[in-house]
């Protein structure tokens, strides 16, 4: 009878573990999503033909902040293991700002640094 006491304890507590790990996961996969789902919209409303006029009319500013709180969540909620994940996100979200950067003075933009600025915005529209 004790066996089987301890054996039902050991059980509900094996559950109680695997359930946590796996709310913890799936708490980062969302924020994961959402990022995810954040970035394309920001990168889909930049409008080649007009970079700057999309950047105001859409607010990419304010969106491009919460973008970056959602990314600082995202590091806070790490896994072991997600590193290169999060270090891949960074990458972005900086290629990212450095194109909302530029494209504020898009019209001014002169040279190689014209060239990077439409590189930058065709490869993240590629990407997307």
């Amino acid at each position: 009878m004790v066996n089987k006491q301890i054996k039902i304890i050991i059980i509900i507590l094996l559950c109680v573990i695997v359930i946590s790990i796996m709310g913890y996961t799936s708490e980062y996969d969302k924020l994961v999503k959402e990022y995810d789902n954040a970035y394309k919209e920001i990168v889909n409303q930049i409008d080649p033909q007009n970079v700057t006029k999309s950047i105001h009319d859409n607010d990419l500013l304010s969106k491009y902040k919460k973008l970056d709180d959602l990314l600082q969540e995202i590091g806070e909620n790490a896994q072991d293991g997600k590193l290169s994940d999060i270090m891949f996100l960074k990458e972005r979200q900086e290629t990212l700002e450095k194109l909302i950067e530029r494209g504020l003075r898009w019209d001014t933009l002169k040279g190689l640094e014209r060239l990077a600025a439409e590189n930058s915005l065709e490869l993240l529209k590629s990407d997307n």
